[in-house]
């Protein structure tokens, strides 16, 4: 979108659109993230889709129900890993990561 020319009520307009249609956990309600989700998966015909979440952003967490949850329905398996970046868990998420490859045949 060219924005040269335009006023500048017309410029903040443009702006304010682009930043109301960020996909964003914190933006509520937002079903078209959950939604744009699934269809994201449904175009790249992913076998899985796995959600990682930094442990403390809640909102992203409380989220990852809904998302499997719309995904479940779709029939995309899905797995959400909880994590605090540290490396402790890689042991657990490389274990679960592979199981849900194994469970989608991949």
């Amino acid at each position: 979108m060219n924005l040269y020319g335009r006023s500048l009520q017309e410029r903040l307009e443009a702006l304010a659109d682009r930043y109301f249609r960020i996909d964003c956990a914190c933006f509520s309600p937002n079903t078209e993230r959950v939604e744009r989700v699934a269809e994201m998966a449904r175009e790249c015909r992913a076998d899985a889709v796995v959600q990682y979440v930094l442990q403390f952003c809640h909102a992203y967490n409380v989220e990852s129900v809904r998302i499997a949850d719309t995904l479940g329905r779709a029939g995309i398996p899905s797995l959400t890993i909880v994590s605090d970046y540290g490396g402790e868990d890689t042991g657990q998420i490389r274990t679960r990561v592979e199981a849900l490859l194994e469970s989608v045949g991949v």
